[in-house]
């Protein structure tokens, strides 16, 4: 494409030879045309009468360029003197493009693809369900869930709201059968600052954006990005290692402390003082991912040591078994770990997540119980009587005859033979 030299974005004129046909989907006017000597096809997009559409368009795309996010490019155009903006097909080498509404009317029983309005079936737990049937690998199938989980974040950032179900692309190359998703990825938000995201919108010439409309596009997308960078999703989680010595004490250590950072783009491992500890009452050695005790260890993925405790999605009974921890389908590993705890048969170690105060005061955590073996018949026959809901309560014990020090878990019934679980201390030294 050709377009005008200098500092402002450059304005693509249309010429009418170029022009191939119209595209009917959508409820904007717009038509497919190819330059010349351009062996890519290009859409034209009419905008709406005082919307802005067409700077927003070439806005979106800049911010998506900006945090490396996956996105067609887009230029401003004119057609016959019609202002618009023009957007590059992604379709190419013998790629298959399948709309959102197809993919989930072919796997979700029910779903009507021509409803426009009220889709209410039109959720993310659909979407991932779908994803996770037509892609045929699991790493695939995976990145895609993860794209539309990044993609909602950008809509957040540049205030999006036409996410429905047509604008979902999925693409598929021919030759390997292999499906691509073009569409969302979360960026580096770190990347972005009021200079950047000024800079951006600077870039559309002046006759086609009002200096009202400029500071607005600015203010909002600095406040979004205030507001993400605030969100719970984005903040810094920890998980804990811990260690049981089954060989003498029985006792368990906190030996390890995995940082997921950035919500997620890195990972940081070291060892805690309880590490120290375990090496010189119970002999723990440094674990072969990470030999010495006093280094810190970076990386972009996650561990194996912790990823190889959570099992695939591609397995049939994954479903059955986020399902049993009460988490979502799509629930990341490091969710699954926090809850899970990762415990395998073929070592002694358990994740448990690190307990966050609320702004209320208050926290939540979720856990695996142990110990029942422990109780009294009372106890096990009080087990099987639980609701869901029923207000439960903890008490330490200090004289736990297997671990020493431990939680018990009782009903509000104020009766010591009612003890009904016992849940091991994680003692922070």
């Amino acid at each position: 494409m050709n377009g005008s030299d200098g500092p402002l974005y450059p304005i693509v004129e249309i010429q009418p030879e170029w022009v191939l046909e119209d595209e009917q989907m959508g409820s904007k006017k717009k038509f497919w045309f190819r330059e010349a000597d351009d062996a890519l096809d290009w859409l034209f997009k009419y905008p709406q009468a005082n919307t802005g559409q067409h700077w927003a368009e070439k806005i979106a795309a800049e911010v998506a360029r900006a945090i490396d996010i996956l996105h067609a490019r887009v230029d401003l155009a004119l057609f016959e003197g019609a202002r618009g903006s023009a957007t590059e097909s992604f379709v190419r080498d013998g790629r298959e493009l399948f709309h959102g509404n197809q993919v989930l009317a072919g796997q979700v029983t029910g779903y009507d693809p021509e409803k426009r309005f009220q889709q209410c079936e039109h959720t993310l737990g659909n979407i991932f369900a779908a994803l996770g049937q037509v892609f045929e690998s699991e790493e695939a199938a995976r990145a895609a869930v993860e794209r539309i989980a990044q993609y909602l974040v950008l809509d957040a950032l540049i205030g999006n709201t036409d996410r429905h179900h047509d604008p979902l692309k999925l693409v598929r190359r021919a030759s390997d059968k292999h499906p691509f998703i073009f569409g969302p990825a979360l960026g580096r938000l770190d990347k972005l600052d009021r200079v950047v995201l000024a800079r951006i919108v600077d870039g559309v010439p002046e006759s086609w954006m009002s200096e009202r409309a400029r500071a607005f596009a600015v203010e909002l997308m600095c406040y979004n990005l205030e507001q993400l960078i605030k969100s719970p999703l984005m903040n810094d989680k920890t998980l804990f290692l811990a260690w049981q010595d089954k060989r003498l004490t029985r006792g368990w250590f906190p030996v390890g402390r995995l940082d997921v950072l950035r919500g997620g783009q890195a990972y940081r491992f070291l060892y805690t003082q309880g590490a120290r500890r375990a090496q010189m009452e119970a002999g723990f050695d440094a674990l072969l991912d990470f030999p010495k005790l006093d280094k810190v260890y970076d990386s972009r993925e996650l561990f194996p040591l912790f990823k190889n405790r959570v099992i695939s999605p591609g397995r049939g009974d994954f479903a059955d078994y986020v399902r049993m921890l009460d988490l979502p389908r799509s629930a990341d590993p490091v969710e699954i770990l926090s809850v899970g705890g990762g415990s395998k048969a073929t070592d002694s170690f358990e994740v448990f997540p690190k307990i966050e105060k609320r702004a209320d005061g208050f926290f939540t955590c979720r856990f695996f119980l142990h110990g029942w073996r422990h109780v009294s018949p009372a106890a096990i026959a009080r087990l099987d009587e639980l609701e869901p809901g029923e207000k439960l309560y903890v008490t330490i014990e200090l004289t736990n005859p297997a671990t020493g020090l431990a939680v018990q878990i009782q009903t509000k019934e104020v009766v010591r033979n009612v003890l009904m679980f016992i849940i091991n201390v994680h003692p922070y030294k």
